[in-house]
């Protein structure tokens, strides 16, 4: 049940961010001016570097807990990364170094960004946050071209990344039961001994 919650938190999330990337780039065809176009470039790019930090803090956190800081992040370079890579730094398994607990993202975050996560308990919900006050911040201004109904979706899609999110979280740090798990493993040798 807690893989299926991570699944659906990252199709979520995912689907969000394809969504999100989709508007901002019809918007920028859309014959906007230079200036907006240039806003609409660094959205994208803020985009791409929040959704890959909610899911990098979001898997941290159900792997070992709650970050108290943001060591968790490596830079991902460009190009052939197992030849410029450190040897340690290799052995990854989609994006998640194994040597160091650590999580690949585009580039590490700002000095606000850091001190304001750092600060935070819940640093998911914080960049979930972020996405959508900047979704907001250009549909305001005019520059984003899509309707709010449609743009509203893409807020209830990473509300149930975050709630997939919720329940994975709720499973990661709950303990089995130590006297039903012993129950269990009694019931099993004597169902094998039969």
């Amino acid at each position: 049940d807690g893989i299926s919650n991570v699944l659906v938190m990252l199709s979520k999330w995912g689907d969000a961010y394809l969504q999100l990337i989709a508007f901002v780039n019809s918007s920028m065809t859309s014959g906007v001016s230079p200036e907006i176009c240039k806003e609409l470039l660094v959205l994208r790019c803020r985009l791409a570097h929040w959704f890959a930090m909610m899911s990098a803090t979001a898997l941290y956190t159900l792997e070992y807990g709650d970050p108290l800081d943001c060591s968790y992040f490596m830079v991902q370079k460009t190009g052939k990364r197992d030849s410029a890579m450190p040897k340690t730094a290799r052995a990854t398994v989609r994006g998640v170094d194994l040597h160091h607990n650590r999580f690949w993202v585009f580039h590490q975050p700002t000095e606000e960004e850091a001190e304001f996560l750092t600060s935070r308990r819940d640093k998911v919900s914080s960049l979930a946050q972020w996405v959508t006050e900047a979704v907001m911040i250009q549909n305001q201004k005019g520059n984003l071209k899509t309707p709010e109904p449609i743009l509203s979706r893409c807020f209830q899609v990473i509300g149930e990344g975050l709630m997939g999110f919720g329940h994975a979280r709720k499973i990661s740090q709950m303990p089995f039961p130590f006297p039903f798990a012993q129950m269990l493993t009694v019931a099993l040798v004597g169902v094998s001994m039969i």
